[in-house]
């Protein structure tokens, strides 16, 4: 079966008199069937907000549409964490080596 994939990038912008500006970059992956029929959509309209952003990256759309179709995905980035600034889970290094 193949698919029609529509790839989307939304942004958004919010300024607040207390919070000050923030802004949002989403990404939106749909596919339709050969009918034109909706068969997979992750994703969605970025919003900026003072309340937190709604931001999905393309690599969250593409990795989710890739499990989809029953595929696994290896995603060595997938524990970094943006407000620490490292990754969640320790690194591994082969015995006898430094970091």
């Amino acid at each position: 079966m193949s698919f029609n994939v529509k790839i989307e990038y939304t942004d958004d912008e919010h300024d607040c008199d207390t919070c000050g500006g923030s802004y949002a970059y989403s990404c939106l992956l749909t596919a339709t069937d050969n009918a034109g029929r909706i068969v997979f959509s992750h994703g969605g309209k970025a919003v900026a907000s003072c309340f937190g952003n709604r931001e999905y990256t393309d690599t969250e759309c593409f990795k989710a549409f890739i499990e989809w179709l029953g595929h696994s995905v290896e995603d060595p980035c997938a524990s970094y964490d943006d407000a620490s600034g490292g990754f969640s889970a320790a690194k591994a290094v082969p015995e006898g080596e430094e970091e």
